[in-house]
């Protein structure tokens, strides 16, 4: 990595990498972690042995399977995906959905095969993360927009991963980014 000073601004950059002061990540800037990309149907997408940030970013662009229903999350948990304890809810246009105590948190909400771009931060105390996603779409020839939020209440231990899938399809195509924030 390189880092560039620009001693008449006062600027500070890095080439490649993340710049760290004293070993930790410099604050508030988005930390590339992981890009995954699905080319052929696949039923879910992991991210794992994430670990170092206060909060994560997750930017989802691509296609569920026909009737592929809603894009859904879990948290893994020491590298164990946790299937209980999600209250969520989501909001969109046309409709919303409420879970508690359910298997996982719901991220977007599609009846059929869609366009689907979404932001999802995942943040709070590592016992019991929330998410919040914005998400918009193409369903048919109707354009959907929406928000969801939930939390894990089952007292997650080791919040170190991600499993994102589709309620009752597959995802079908998608590039999908993991970032890391921290807050100082």
């Amino acid at each position: 990595m390189a880092i560039t000073i620009n001693h008449q601004t006062n600027d500070i950059s890095a080439t490649s990498g993340s710049l760290t002061i004293d070993g930790a990540s410099a604050g508030g800037a988005l930390n590339h972690i992981s890009t995954q990309t699905v080319t052929s149907s696949t039923a879910s997408v992991t991210f794992s042995s994430v670990s170092g940030y206060d909060y994560y970013k997750i930017f989802f662009d691509g296609n569920l399977s026909a009737g592929g229903g809603q894009l859904r999350m879990t948290f893994l948990d020491g590298g164990t995906e946790v299937t209980t304890g999600y209250n969520t809810v989501l909001v969109r246009n046309g409709g919303d959905n409420t879970g508690t105590n359910v298997a996982y948190m719901f991220v977007t909400d599609f009846t059929s095969r869609s366009q689907i771009i979404a932001e999802i931060s995942i943040g709070g105390d590592t016992s019991n993360p929330r998410i919040i996603s914005a998400f918009s779409g193409r369903e048919g020839g109707n354009y959907i927009v929406g928000v969801s939020t939930g939390i894990q209440t089952a007292s997650v231990t080791t919040l170190n991963g991600f499993k994102i899938f589709s309620g009752t399809g597959t995802i079908d195509a998608a590039k999908i980014s993991l970032y890391g924030v921290n807050q100082s």
